[in-house]
This record gives C-alpha cells, structure tokens and sequence, in this order.
C-alpha cells in the first residue's frame, strides 16, 4: 500500500507558492536592515563626513558601529559621534546634535480615486 505525498498537504499550490515567496522576499529583505539599527551601508557616509570634521585622510580614521544608527569616529588625534539615517542603500550622517538631512519630498498630489462621489477635497 502506497502513501499519497499529495493528500498529505494541507495547502494548496498557490497558498504554498504564496508563502514561499513571502519568505525569499523576507530573507532578502532581512540584508537591508540590522536589529541595532545602524546600517553598515552608512559607514561610507560617515567616514566621508568625518573626514572633512576631523581634518584627516579616511584610510586614517577608525569607525565604530553603535546602537540606534550611531558611529564614532577617532582619527588624526580627534573623536567624533555621528547619527546616520539610511534609506535603502542611500544613506546620510550628521555630527551628534545635528538633525540627520532627509530628502525633501514633494506634498502628496491627490488622485481622483482619493475623492468619494459628492464630496469635495
């Protein structure tokens, strides 16, 4: 007596198909981001900044990677700390008590599908 594989599934291919790739997009998604919020990709950002902060050639300057999109850097007998933000691979750095500069955005353009039927914006 045989045994169905198929019967045993208790999901149906485009359910399976579905999840499948809701996880390869996840793993993918996963090299995007880190748990303690500083982004590696923000590393050439902040040893271009501090560069310039520190007065010293960036093959000269260390950086450390810290909690919550934060770095410091020591070089050229100088310290400094930066906030990084990143969106997607582009990433920003601003010296400690500077706002991190984020791109500015347009103001949403409202579409005709934003509008219900008699109601005016």
């Amino acid at each position: 007596m045989g045994v169905d594989a198929a019967g045993a599934l208790p999901f149906s291919p485009a359910v399976r198909t579905s999840f499948l790739g809701f996880v390869i997009l996840a793993g993918l998604g996963a090299g995007c981001f880190t748990v303690d919020g500083a982004s590696s990709n923000a590393r050439p950002a902040v040893l271009l900044q501090a560069s310039t902060d520190l007065d010293c050639p960036q093959r000269e300057i260390r950086v450390t990677k810290e909690w919550g999109g934060r770095f410091e850097t020591v070089g050229c007998g100088h310290k400094a700390v930066y906030n990084t933000g990143c969106a997607g691979l582009r990433c920003t750095a601003a010296p400690e008590g500077q706002a991190v500069p984020w791109a500015d955005r347009p103001p949403p353009t409202p579409s005709p599908d934003d509008y219900v039927h008699g109601a005016s914006p």
